[in-house]
Parts: C-alpha cells; structure tokens; sequence
C-alpha cells in the first residue's frame, strides 16, 4: 500500500528524510556513513539529519520529554532513547562527511545542544560546513534537556532559552553584516570580521528544534523552520494551530517556514501510512524518519521504506 492513499486533503508534496546515530562502533563508523549517505541520496530521500549528544550518563535527573517511538499510544513522555555506552559522532562533522559524500542530498543536525557552544567559534564552524556541503546544509537548533550534559560541557542549563535566541542573534550578525557588532547579556563583540559568509543567502535554514509552545514561538519569530519530534497527530494538530497563532502575531505565514517534523519508528515503515498521510493533510512539508538502520541490512530497510513511500531512486 503506497502512503498516497491514505492521504485526506494533503499538498502530495511532502518530503522524506532519514535521521541516524552513527556511533564509531565496527560497521557504523566513517566508512558506513559515507556509505548510508549515498544510499539514501540514490534512493530519493531529501535530506540525511544527525543527532547530538556531548556526553551522556548511566542515570538521569532531567525528564526526557519526548516519547520514545511515534506510534506510541501513552500520554506521558518515555525514557531516553540512547542505549548503554551510547555513542554518537559530532553532528556537525557527521554532515560534512555525508555532504563530500553526496551531490544533491541535504545534511542536517537533529538537534544541535547549541547552549554549550561558544556562538562566536560555532557561527564560523556553521558557515564553513555550509560552503563544504555545497549549501546543503539545514541547522537544527535546540535548548536540551539534559543538565548534567549542558554542565559538564560548561554550558549554563539555567535561561537556555534566552541564550539560545541570543546566541541565534549574535550568529545571524555574523553571517550578513561585513563588521559586525552584538552586545547582549551573554555574547559580546565589536566591528567583528567573520569570512566567508554562509554560501545559502542569507544564512543555513534554521529549524527550531522542539515541541514545547516557547520552541514554536521561537521558529514563528526567529526561525525558518519548526522540527518537532516524535508527537502524536493530536499534539501535531494542536501544536500547528498554536504556530499558526505565532505565525499571525508576527505577520507570517505558514509559507514563510518549513514544517519539518521527526518520527522515530523501529518496526515495518508501512506501519507508519495513516501517520503519514494525516501529517501531509495537516500542511508539514517533510517527514524526518529515525529507523532501526543497522549496517547489515541498512539498504533493504531503506529501500523497503523508499519503496512504501514512493520514493523515485536517482538515475546513475
């Protein structure tokens, strides 16, 4: 059964993405990166997003505040999905492999844990990989969750919200202006020269990462993008009606930002037809999917998952 079917009104032009964790283990490093990367391009997906994680720990004080997996019928909010020892490779590295890699597929980071970051170093860091990756790039942004990874990494988990939006600020200055100058409560500089600019006009996409309504705020006012994860078509119901609300205060529109919403699955991809459909007939413009890929079996999962969603493979 083709996702088209299940469809009640949609615009049939939603698109497809695939989030991994690549975890440097044997079969999952480099190598399989640069591998999973051009699979996915060849199989017609849009973009390929990596998640972030400095550190981790065996026990949590912070509430994880996402359900584990989309098909998830329970009401409240699940445990860390991160196994033991997890690892992952640094998003922003992780998107200039598959982007050397690849032609014409997008790179994204699902999300960056921007507080424990200096804005200053990571504004250059952004605007590199945007040239490396032939403006490939969408810049997923988020506050985290965790307090134990934003302190040990010397970030303060206190006002992450208010950083975050000064640190976007303080990075768009950098990216557009030839001198540029900010002075806010946590980032200062004066007649600062930062080359070479960002190779997307003005700057990378930036998706506001999260689900609470202060994120949806943020991506209606700041952001050209909203990327919440794993929500239930009723909370993505409600949670597009109250962009919309945000979207209005600040004379946008829905066609002024990308809708762009993370579906972490770990069964069959055709079970997830009625979520995909009910999504497209809500206005989102691009489903990201975190599957079980394994190096093993990653190009029959991928092309089963191509092949359900009616994805057309690029010609070679």
């Amino acid at each position: 059964m083709h996702w088209s079917s299940a469809l009640s009104g949609g615009g049939n032009d939603l698109k497809f993405s695939v989030n991994h964790i690549c975890d440097g283990k044997p079969g999952n490093g480099a190598d399989f990166l640069s591998a999973l990367a051009i699979e996915v391009e060849h199989l017609g997906f849009t973009g390929l997003y990596f998640p972030e994680h400095v550190v981790l720990f065996d026990t949590y004080d912070s509430r994880y505040p996402y359900r584990r997996y989309v098909a998830d019928n329970e009401s409240h909010v699940s445990e860390v999905e991160v196994g033991h020892d997890q690892g992952l490779f640094d998003p922003l590295i992780a998107c200039s492999m598959a982007g050397i890699a690849t032609s014409r597929l997008r790179v994204g980071t699902s999300v960056l844990v921007t507080v424990v970051r200096d804005p200053v170093v990571l504004a250059k860091e952004i605007a590199t990989l945007d040239h490396v990756t032939g403006g490939r790039l969408d810049l997923g942004l988020g506050v985290g969750w965790l307090r134990k990874e934003i302190e040990a990494a010397g970030g303060s988990f206190n006002r992450r919200g208010a950083r975050l939006d000064e640190y976007m600020s303080a990075m768009k200055s950098l990216w557009t202006e030839d001198r540029s100058s900010f002075r806010g409560e946590f980032v200062h500089f004066e007649d600062a020269i930062s080359f070479p600019k960002p190779l997307q006009n003005p700057h990378p996409p930036i998706l506001a990462g999260g689900n609470s309504r202060a994120m949806i705020r943020r991506a209606a006012h700041h952001c050209q993008g909203w990327y919440p994860w794993n929500m239930t078509i009723a909370e993505a119901t409600e949670g597009l009606r109250a962009l919309d609300e945000e979207l209005e205060a600040v004379g946008r529109t829905r066609g002024d930002i990308r809708v762009v919403f993370g579906a972490r699955h770990a069964r069959d991809p055709a079970e997830l037809i009625d979520y995909v459909g009910k999504l497209d007939a809500l206005g989102v413009d691009e489903i990201v999917f975190s599957f079980r890929i394994r190096p093993d079996d990653y190009q029959e999962l991928l092309g089963h998952a191509a092949t359900v969603l009616g994805l057309d493979s690029l010609q070679t």
